[in-house]
C-alpha cells in the first residue's frame, strides 16, 4: 500500500507540517488522518487531527523519471524567497516563477481563522502548463468577527484599522477578502490612514502596479489613490514590506498582550459567554502565539530594512 504525506496545520501555532499515512489513495489518507493524535514539531502541543486542519495529501515518493518535465533542483528551491512558507503539492519545474497575485481559495474557521491562498506558477521552459502552490495566513477569529460587525454597520474605516491593530502584518488583499469589500475600496481606506516614507514610495508604486494587474482600475482613479497615500496626514497605519506583492500593514503602536486579552474579554462579555478556566488559558496561549508570530514578522522586516541602509 502506498504511503502519503498528509499536510496539516497546528491549531495552536499554525505551523504547517506533514505526517505519513498508508492508504490506497490521497483521499483515503486524509480520511485516515482524522482522529489521529499528533504533536506539532514547532510548539510541541499535542492535538487530535480534525478534518478542517487538513490541507492536502500527496505521495511520499514521486518517481522522478515519470515526470514529463525537468523538476526544480531542491537546493535551488530553498534559495527562492517566494517559496518560503509555501505548500508545494507537486514538484515545480526548472525556471518556475509565480504569476499574478495569490487568491483566496479556502477559509478554515476555528478559534484562529486560517486563510489559504493559491498562487499560479509558470515556467518559460513549459509555457503550456500551470502549477499551483499555496500559502496560509491567519486571523484570530473573535477579532475577525468584530471587524466584520463594524463593516456590516458601514464603519469601513474603523473595521480596516481594527484589523490592522489586531492582526498586524495583514495585507490590503486580505482586508478586502475577509471584510467582503471591494479590492480598491480596501486600498482607498488604507490610503486615508497610511502615510508612506520617501523610501517606501517606490515600494508603494510596485504594489499598486501588481494590484492593477489583479484588478485593473481606470488611470485617473489609480492616480487618486496614489495622491491619497502621499497626502501628509497623522498616520494611523504603518506600511511594512511586501508579502507576495501586497503591502503589509502595521499599527502605529502595537497592542500589548494585555490589551489583546482585554479586548477578547470585552467581546466575550458582549456575547454573554463565560469561558471555563481551561478555555481561558487556551485562549491566552493562542493570543500569545498569534502576537509572537506578527512580532517576529515585524522584526524580520525591520532588520531587512536596516540591512539596506
Amino acid at each position: 500500500m502506498p504511503t502519503y504525506l498528509v499536510s496539516l496545520y497546528c491549531p495552536y501555532c499554525l505551523e504547517v507540517f506533514d505526517i505519513e499515512v498508508k492508504a490506497p489513495t490521497a483521499e483515503h489518507a486524509k480520511e485516515k488522518a482524522v482522529g489521529m493524535k499528533v504533536t506539532c514539531p514547532k510548539c510541541g502541543e499535542e492535538f487530535e487531527i480534525q478534518e478542517n486542519f487538513l490541507i492536502s495529501a500527496y505521495p511520499l515518493k514521486i518517481p522522478r523519471l515519470v515526470l514529463p518535465y525537468k523538476p526544480l533542483p531542491e537546493e535551488k528551491a530553498k534559495e527562492l524567497k517566494w517559496l518560503k512558507g509555501a505548500i508545494v503539492e507537486e514538484p515545480l519545474p526548472i525556471g518556475a516563477k509565480p504569476v499574478g497575485s495569490p487568491r483566496l481559495v479556502t477559509t478554515i474557521p476555528d478559534q484562529l481563522t486560517t486563510l489559504i491562498y493559491e498562487q499560479e506558477v509558470k515556467s518559460p521552459e513549459y509555457p503550456e502548463k500551470t502549477w499551483k502552490i499555496k500559502y496560509t495566513r491567519s486571523i484570530y477569529t473573535k477579532f475577525l468577527e468584530e471587524a466584520r460587525r463594524m463593516a456590516r454597520a458601514n464603519k469601513i474605516p474603523e473595521a480596516v484599522l481594527y484589523l490592522v491593530e489586531h492582526c498586524p502584518g495583514i495585507t490590503v488583499r486580505q482586508i478586502a477578502d475577509v471584510l467582503g469589500i471591494g479590492y480598491w475600496t480596501a486600498y482607498r481606506e488604507v490610503a486615508k490612514q497610511a502615510y508612506p516614507t520617501k523610501e517606501q514610495e517606490k515600494m508603494l508604486e510596485k504594489a499598486l502596479e501588481e494590484a492593477q494587474k489583479h484588478k485593473p482600475l481606470a488611470p485617473a482613479e489609480l492616480e487618486e489613490i496614489k495622491k491619497a497615500f502621499l497626502k501628509p496626514k497623522p498616520a494611523k497605519i504603518v506600511i511594512g514590506g511586501l508579502w507576495r506583492g501586497q503591502l503589509t500593514l502595521y499599527p502605529i503602536k502595537p497592542k500589548t498582550e494585555e490589551e489583546l486579552l482585554a479586548e477578547l474579554k470585552r467581546i466575550l462579555d458582549l456575547e454573554g459567554y463565560m469561558p471555563t478556566p481551561e478555555e481561558w488559558e487556551q485562549m491566552k496561549k493562542q493570543i500569545e502565539k498569534h502576537r509572537e508570530a506578527w512580532l517576529k514578522s515585524s522584526i524580520q522586516w525591520w532588520i531587512e530594512q536596516k540591512a539596506k541602509t
